[in-house]
């Protein structure tokens, strides 16, 4: 708990290497994760959206976890996802995380079926109950039918010592600033920006930290980023995040918004030898007119 009680920073939703659609690349996850830490990010969070958790074998994500604690070695706090469908699978994920050497659960509300907001706050009070790991929150409406962790019962949720955070993933600069207020005199509970877009203006305004996909990608970057807002270097700022906008076009190549940044990601980190562009099924990976496209996004940005 004692790596937790100051979270903060730039926290890596680590994309998962695959050696086969089916397959995890063990030697290219512990490869990115020391890249990651090389550039300086301050936590890892496999298995989130970036990690495409839901086409995963509950066996790989376990392997998952198990590698990425291991190549981690105490360095930064691991907050492993354990999201399911499944109430008692979700608990079942917790206890193999824990096993694992996890620091932290994150946790999406249950997605397909939307829940009520009174559904909402049981659903999180029983992880916390259940479960022998603090609960980070995962706030992101479009993958759980729309329904959101209010405000309110966010509120309600923080007064339990279990439930340390929220990584909220809503683009509107608005709902951000609404957590930061609400939070701003709560201390132990941390919360997080998950959108890229908005991730300088939410560290200026007080988030603790950011969860950045493009992080796997450009860590020491984004950890710079972090460090302009602490010493509100506004002026450097507006650069860093102007340029990060212009390399977040990688993420623009396919038809559905959510699977062409996982594509796009990986793409890039194909091109600077990190791991294949091999994607989970029955997702395909990018075609090579879009591989060309990213290869110029990167050159521009400096990347290649």
């Amino acid at each position: 708990m004692s790596k937790l009680q100051r979270l903060e920073g730039i926290i890596t939703p680590l994309v998962t290497p695959l050696s086969k659609p089916d397959r995890l690349d063990t030697k290219a996850l512990r490869r990115l994760v020391r890249y990651v830490l090389d550039g300086g990010v301050h936590g890892v969070f496999p298995l989130g959206t970036t990690g495409e958790f839901p086409h995963l074998t509950r066996e790989t994500r376990r392997n998952v976890i198990e590698v990425t604690v291991e190549e981690t070695g105490g360095r930064v706090p691991v907050l492993a996802g354990i999201a399911d469908t499944d109430f008692q699978q979700v608990i079942k994920n917790g206890a193999a995380a824990r096993k694992a050497g996890a620091d932290a659960a994150v946790v999406i509300p249950p997605y397909y079926f939307p829940l009520e907001e009174g559904e909402m706050e049981k659903f999180f009070v029983r992880i916390a109950d259940e479960i022998e790991l603090p609960v980070m929150i995962y706030n992101n409406p479009p993958f759980t039918g729309g329904s959101s962790v209010t405000p309110a019962t966010l509120k309600k949720l923080s007064a339990d010592p279990a439930i340390i955070g929220v990584k909220d993933s809503r683009p509107e600069a608005s709902k951000m600033t609404e957590l930061i207020r609400t939070f701003k005199r709560r201390g132990n509970f941390r919360v997080f920006c998950g959108a890229e877009g908005i991730a300088a203006e939410a560290l200026v305004k007080g988030a603790h930290g950011c969860v950045l996909g493009t992080s796997n990608l450009i860590p020491a970057f984004l950890a710079g980023l972090y460090n302009a807002a602490k010493k509100r270097d506004l002026k450097s700022l507006d650069k860093m995040q102007s340029a990060f906008n212009r390399l977040r076009r990688i993420y623009t190549h396919g038809r559905q918004p959510w699977s062409s940044y996982v594509k796009g990601l990986k793409v890039a980190l194909s091109l600077i030898g990190i791991c294949s562009p091999i994607m989970s099924q029955p997702l395909e990976p990018l075609h090579d007119a879009a591989v060309s496209e990213i290869i110029k996004e990167l050159s521009e940005f400096g990347i290649l």
